[in-house]
């Protein structure tokens, strides 16, 4: 009988490392700033830069739905608007949303490290309201690292491994109510 092939574990922490660092440093340059700014060497201003940016795992998980199918628009720059222009309500903070009625409630997010805590509020009509800070109280609430939230969230790992592993820990008075939450989305996010 063979033995199974020497597997080395995969240490993520450098990249975790290196998504942490990255990241504060990106967000402290939106320090001060109300978003009309011009965002230096490009023509957008911070927030369209901010919805881009938004928008960039609903584009990859669309690639890699479609796979070779995928077709290279002729003109990146009017893709890239379409991406951004679905999303451009966000940029407020809150967006409707027809499967947020149905997680209506209060959600806590922390992230591990120097990530900082969010919140999501969705009320009984679909408008989802994200916040920065901890709420009181909260119907689920979700520990989670910071890389791994990352990789769950494009696609790249599954959220029960994460899960398992100790990545991403959800509790609180309805802490299954958080995947439902994970699945509300805006055309393009």
């Amino acid at each position: 009988m063979g033995s199974a092939p020497n597997r080395r574990p995969t240490d993520w922490g450098w990249l975790q490392a290196e998504v942490a660092s990255a990241l504060e440093a990106f967000i402290g340059q939106f320090d001060g700033l109300t978003g009309d700014e011009r965002v230096p060497n490009l023509e957008w201003t911070v927030a369209e830069l901010g919805a881009h940016l938004a928008s960039l795992p609903g584009v990859y998980a669309e690639q890699h739905d479609l796979g070779a199918a995928f077709e290279p628009p002729h003109d990146w720059a009017q893709f890239s608007n379409d991406s951004r222009a679905s999303i451009q309500p966000m940029i407020s903070g809150s967006w409707p949303s027809n499967k947020a009625r149905r997680v209506a409630g209060t959600y806590h997010l922390g992230f591990r490290g120097d990530g900082g805590d969010w919140t999501y509020t969705v009320s009984s009509d679909g408008v989802l309201t994200v916040s920065e800070g901890r709420p009181d109280r909260a119907d689920a609430r979700m520990n989670a690292d910071p890389a791994a939230f990352l990789l769950v969230s494009l696609g790249r790992m599954n959220p029960y491994i994460a899960a398992l592993k100790g990545l991403s820990i959800a509790y609180g008075r309805k802490p299954w109510k958080l995947k439902a939450l994970g699945e509300v989305t805006v055309e393009g996010v």
